[in-house]
């Protein structure tokens, strides 16, 4: 059978200079000031909007030429938001190129220009303060502009315009043709998830400022009362400095154990650290920055970003080097049970999530194939409290326990140390870093084709400097990081599980004529968020999405979807429909 390839058409390069607002956030008033185009032959134009939006109009929607750009969810954000309705041809984005053909963690055009070309742009003063300092300036008229290229004088603005669409245009052909193989499917489908990371940052989650508003209260005056118990049990002043607890530990308490940072010779003060040396007031000091990054991270970032009681994440498909979703202002990627609360559906909808069944411990048994796990997998069994009944060597265990058991297990598949996983099972019990070790050489004894993998990646890794999932996509750890190429390559897979399902969705919602009753909401770790409308019969929505999702013939496994319907907000335990489809 012959290599899948992408038959490329005549293509040209667009890319936007903005003005106004949060550049992600249309919402704030962000807007298109200047496009520019760069064709095959590297003739560029530029065009000024909104006086010459009409013709911009004409170019994008000539459906004889495919558009490339380097961030396509942005630029097509921006042009929607500026006017631009209609798109000919297809698109194509070399973020998403250098993302599956590079081991870079940076993907930044400038510094794409820089490497495979040697090319460079030579900033200005008045452009290296602009950037440096971001904060408003005046251009050539006098009149002061927002921080950005077209605060700078006309000829200075259009050159860093046209280099931006030029080397753009380069990299589009210097690289493409890498895609090609089982990439190909990838690399589409990537592209075809624009529309819905649009569609989740249109729609916004509704958010209880009420509730949110008792949260923050309520989270701030557990800081304050830690702080204030810190100070007298410890004569912690600062909690929320590293230094200034280290020097309390060596000046007041001496403990026997203590782990120094190479760097910086200061006691370590992380959750595992405070638990090996037993100082008694470590659970104040932790209860304080439970608190304080509810307070910082999630009910402040919240209550800042939504609009009308409406909060606009950001969600970001090709950051992580996995391919996971990550997604920002806020990470709703970490956010914890008690912040999803506030989180709650519009009048007359519901919440209904999506969320694959154990997929990355299949995804382990399908890679490793160990013979226990795929059994496991196959018959039934808990394979959490299998593990729980093992460490703990006793057959009846708690739901503590079990807990405990996943775990451990999740630590087992992806080659965590004793000390982190200490750390890890620190929210349900203590536990020494040489207890933790116990448990991951019990467990590395019982699935020794799991501990197998780890090896034969590090090999594949070695010889040919990646190592592959099934669906192609390749991951490039750097060379310290042999001990996380399982991580990578399950991670990796499971965000393509999700990625391809996400697509097969939005057919399916066409198709139902659904798209104004059925909104997409989040992408989180395995997990889809919806919001349904009420006049949408539950039970068949949620079998027909559940069984678009699952994955039964490319595994040694199935992945099957549990289907949750929550009505009142996101953290409630909900209703199980057809548990596992």
């Amino acid at each position: 059978m012959p290599e899948a390839k992408i038959k490329w058409r005549p293509t040209i390069v667009v890319d936007c200079e903005t003005v106004g607002g949060d550049l992600l956030n249309p919402r704030t008033g962000a807007r298109v000031c200047m496009a520019s185009t760069c064709d095959e032959e590297l003739q560029t134009r530029i065009y000024y909007l909104p006086e010459q939006l009409a013709e911009v109009c004409r170019v994008l929607a000539d459906p004889r030429t495919d558009k490339c750009y380097h961030n396509s969810r942005l630029d097509l954000r921006m042009l929607a938001a500026s006017g631009v309705s209609k798109i000919g041809g297809s698109t194509h984005d070399t973020l998403i190129i250098l993302r599956l053909l590079s081991g870079e963690r940076r993907v930044g055009l400038k510094y794409a220009a820089a490497k495979y070309f040697g090319d460079s742009i030579p900033e200005s003063e008045m452009a290296k303060g602009m950037f440096k300092r971001k904060k408003k300036i005046k251009d050539e008229t006098g009149e002061e502009m927002p921080p950005g290229v077209m605060a700078l004088p006309k000829t200075e603005r259009e050159t860093y315009a046209l280099f931006d669409v030029t080397e753009t245009m380069k990299l589009f052909y210097y690289l493409r043709n890498g895609i090609r193989g089982k990439l190909v499917a990838v690399y589409q489908n990537e592209l075809a998830l624009i529309p819905i990371v649009h569609k989740m940052e249109d729609r916004g989650v509704k958010i209880n400022l009420t509730t949110l508003d008792a949260f923050l209260a309520g989270s701030r005056s557990v800081c304050s009362r830690q702080k204030r118990t810190l100070l007298e049990t410890a004569g912690i002043e600062k909690p929320g400095s590293p230094q200034h607890i280290s020097n309390v530990i060596k000046t007041r308490f001496k403990p026997p154990v203590v782990r120094l940072s190479p760097k910086t010779g200061q006691v370590k003060t992380d959750e595992s650290s405070l638990r090996d040396m037993g100082l008694e007031w470590s659970d104040d000091l932790l209860m304080w920055r439970r608190h304080q990054k509810l307070v910082s991270t999630y009910y402040t970032a919240i209550k800042e970003r939504a609009v009308d009681g409406i909060l606009y994440a950001d969600f970001l498909p090709w950051t992580a080097r996995t391919g996971r979703f990550s997604s920002k202002h806020p990470n709703l990627q970490n956010i914890p049970t008690a912040a999803r609360r506030v989180f709650i559906p519009r009048p007359d909808h519901v919440f209904i999530s999506f969320d694959y069944e154990q997929i990355e411990m299949r995804l382990a048994a399908h890679y490793s194939e160990e013979p226990d796990m795929l059994e496991a997998f196959r018959v039934g069994r808990d394979l959490h409290r299998e593990t729980a009944q093992l460490i703990f060597q006793k057959e009846d265990v708690s739901k503590e326990e079990r807990k405990q058991g996943k775990v451990v297990n999740f630590a087992s598949i992806y080659g965590i140390s004793g000390a982190q996983l200490a750390m890890m099972l620190s929210g349900i019990r203590r536990t020494a870093s040489r207890e933790a070790q116990e448990y991951l050489n019990a467990m590395w004894e019982k699935w020794s084709e799991l501990r197998a993998l780890s090896a034969r990646l590090a090999m594949t890794l070695r010889a040919q400097g990646f190592i592959e999932s099934v669906y192609g996509r390749r991951f490039y750890p750097d060379k310290n990081e042999e001990s996380k190429l399982v991580n990578y390559l399950i991670q990796g897979t499971a965000a393509d599980v999700i990625k391809f399902a996400m697509t097969r969705l939005d057919v399916l919602f066409k198709a139902h004529h659904a798209e104004d009753r059925v909104y997409w909401l989040m992408q989180i770790h395995d997990e889809l968020l919806f919001e349904v409308h009420h006049s949408i019969a539950v039970e068949k929505f949620a079998s027909d999405a559940a069984a678009t999702m699952a994955e039964k013939k490319m595994f040694l496994l199935p992945l099957p979807v549990s289907v949750t319907l929550r009505r009142n907000n996101w953290a409630e335990e909900g209703e199980k429909i057809d548990e596992k489809i």
